[in-house]
């Protein structure tokens, strides 16, 4: 591909696009990437990492080298500016433009000193950012618990255990015994969250985020990104990022941010105060410490609820649940799921037995992608769930390129109750898979004639747009019009009673304030880091971004900060602020919220499985991938009200 592209270059007569050209080149080279990157998280074999690797890293190179060529950048501009407009499309044409202006805010495009200074700038971000992710995997904290609090920690912890200890499932935990267990976000997140003991939360969750190291790796990391953006020529970071935002600017952003600060934060301090009363009646002592807000919020939430959760998984077996997602999608798109899973296995294209393969077909009974459903745990397979893009669909001429879709989540196959066969979910679970579906759908439904334009997942994103579809699927997963057309106990086959849906969907607004509050204020957190960052000196005992923490904090949420003794402190944790996708645009979470309750209230409100509201999301928001803006997107559906928050603060009681 790129000989030809650099052979065609000679010419002054070209009758294809030189950016047709480039965008099926990546094409075939972000095909390759997704499907090693696919492998690389799912597929457990040691010495097929390694070269999958190696090859992502070769291809990446590569890559860049196709990007930078100023005389591919030449020829793209001049056919943009020269050509007739009928030379290429006109989704080409803003393809070509986002090349343009790729290249010439690259180094290659700087003067020879800012040239030098900006690529030895570029690998040292990359090997801080590793090291960030390095230290916190590396992470070798301990805590150690009686046994018998192993009872508190959920049936997949209790397995860990057992697994460690040499322990069939079947066999008890022994009790009487300490066990040893790593502070890692595993761990330290379950026991926060369960265990009933102060001084055991306290020590995990202090350990869990002692990593001293990363202070400076971090300060080191902010450094690097300021630097980076005055060489591109922006006042900070946070000015960078937000570059194509919904925003014009991060004055903009913050005032936003603050703007949902100043209205949520008094209803989350009148949640803490509650939780406060809960911990007085069971402590005798209502100072709420970092370690007490998991803990107490789950306390407080059975509390106030009339809800069963083991109740109310009955009536979500595992394929049910499917069959409800997939009801959704059918109802509101128009679209066709049929089970692929052994015509998948005659292909050699599932990579283990407990995968599924879902053929989705468009009305006209054409299949328009593949949904592959990797759905449950199992050992080296990362807990976290996510979606992942095996190949984009787009259409090059009359051939429609079909979509290739992972979902990875690790639902556990062993069950909390007795004597029940079906795998169940909770309906946290429930609405994971509703979420991650919504990326699906994302992609599946991109209708774009170039590669680059395709989906969400690819070559170009819109960082504002890529979390709405998935929040506003989860809103499905809430409305107990939706659950009731699905919802089936395991036994009797019969839906749940109103009342359990009422009870359940109206625990959504129980203590959210607090968790929304916990967002807004990481948002604001994250824009002072690229937007006021200030070097700090490596013999300072507190850095910049303890100091900023503690600050944003302590006039943001609820809930004092204490010092931590083994050293860190919360930042040298978050893996975010290292990931180069989220840097300085942290806020899109809280933006994702708003836009999915406004789109809810004006499309889906009065009636969530209606065809006409699906497809008007379809046409102006999905349909389109990454070649509109999301400006736009948002325009044809709600028009000037876009960043009205209304909605969603009404769903938080505010």
């Amino acid at each position: 591909y790129l000989k030809n592209i650099l052979d065609s270059l000679e010419s002054t007569e070209r009758s294809v696009p030189t950016i047709r050209a480039l965008d099926e080149t990546l094409a075939s080279l972000h095909t390759t990437l997704d499907g090693l990157g696919v492998l690389n998280r799912l597929y457990d074999d040691p010495d097929c990492q390694s070269v999958t690797s190696k090859s992502c890293e070769e291809l990446a190179i590569f890559e860049q080298t196709v990007r930078l060529d100023p005389r591919i950048a030449a020829a793209v501009e001049s056919e943009l500016n020269e050509k007739e407009d009928s030379f290429m499309s006109m989704e080409e044409r803003e393809l070509s433009k986002r090349w343009i202006r790729d290249f010439k805010a690259s180094s290659y495009a700087m003067d020879t000193e800012t040239q030098m200074k900006t690529r030895a700038l570029l690998p040292a971000l990359a090997e801080q950012m590793g090291l960030y992710v390095e230290n916190m995997y590396k992470h070798n904290a301990t805590v150690e618990i009686p046994s018998d609090m192993a009872v508190f920690l959920p049936t997949l912890h209790q397995r860990v255990i057992k697994m460690n200890l040499g322990l069939d499932d079947a066999a008890p935990i022994p009790r009487g015994q300490n066990l040893t267990l790593p502070a890692n976000a595993f761990f330290a997140e379950a026991i926060v969250r369960y265990v009933p003991f102060a001084k055991i939360r306290q020590e995990t969750y202090q350990k869990f985020e002692s990593i001293q190291e990363n202070r400076q790796v971090l300060q080191e990391i902010l450094s690097i990104r300021s630097q980076l953006a005055q060489l591109y020529g922006y006042e900070t970071y946070s000015h960078l990022a937000t570059n194509e935002s919904v925003f014009k600017s991060p004055d903009e952003t913050m005032e936003f941010l603050l703007s949902l600060s100043e209205k949520v934060l008094p209803r989350a301090e009148i949640q803490m105060k509650i939780l406060k009363n809960v911990k007085r009646q069971a402590e005798g002592d209502d100072k709420i410490d970092d370690w007490d807000v998991e803990y107490y919020l789950n306390k407080a939430m059975g509390m106030f609820s009339n809800i069963d959760a083991n109740k109310v998984e009955e009536y979500f077996p595992i394929d049910v649940c499917v069959d409800g997602v997939r009801n959704v999608a059918e109802k509101l798109f128009g679209l066709k799921f049929y089970d692929d899973t052994k015509a998948a296995l005659e292909e050699g294209d599932i990579w283990d037995a407990s995968v599924v393969r879902l053929n989705v077909k468009n009305g006209a009974n054409d299949t328009i992608g593949y949904i592959y459903l990797d759905l449950f745990e199992r050992a080296f397979k990362p807990p976290e769930p996510a979606t992942l893009r095996a190949r984009a669909t787009y259409t090059r001429g009359e051939k429609l390129r079909p979509a290739r879709v992972v979902i990875s989540t690790s639902f556990s196959q062993v069950t909390d109750q007795p004597n029940v066969k079906p795998i169940l979910l909770s309906h946290e679970e429930l609405r994971i898979l509703f979420h991650e579906f919504g990326h699906c759908m994302h992609e599946i439904l991109s209708t774009s004639e170039t590669y680059c334009g395709a989906g969400c997942l690819g070559v170009a994103t819109n960082p504002d747009a890529f979390e709405i579809p998935a929040v506003l699927m989860e809103l499905f997963a809430w409305d107990p019009r939706v659950l009731g057309t699905f919802a089936t106990h395991y036994q009797t086959r019969q839906p749940p009673p109103d009342a359990v849906l009422d009870d359940l969907t109206g625990t959504r607004k129980s203590f959210a304030a607090i968790k929304a509050q916990e967002k807004i204020a990481f948002s604001i957190l994250d824009q002072e880091f690229h937007a006021n960052f200030k070097s700090t000196k490596e013999e300072d005992a507190i850095p910049f971004t303890s100091t900023k923490s503690d600050e944003v904090f302590a006039e943001h949420f609820p809930v004092k900060r204490e010092r931590n003794p083994y050293g860190g402190s919360w930042e040298t944790k978050w893996a975010h602020v290292s990931n180069q996708d989220y840097a300085a645009s942290y806020f899109t979470y809280v933006l994702a919220d708003v836009l999915s309750y406004n789109i809810w209230s004006n499309l889906f409100e009065n009636d969530p499985l209606s065809e006409e509201a699906g497809k008007k999301f379809q046409e102006a928001f999905l349909a389109p991938g990454c070649t509109r803006s999301t400006s736009d997107s948002l325009k044809l559906l709600l028009g000037d009200e876009t960043l009205n928050p209304q909605s969603w603060l009404a769903s938080l009681g505010c």
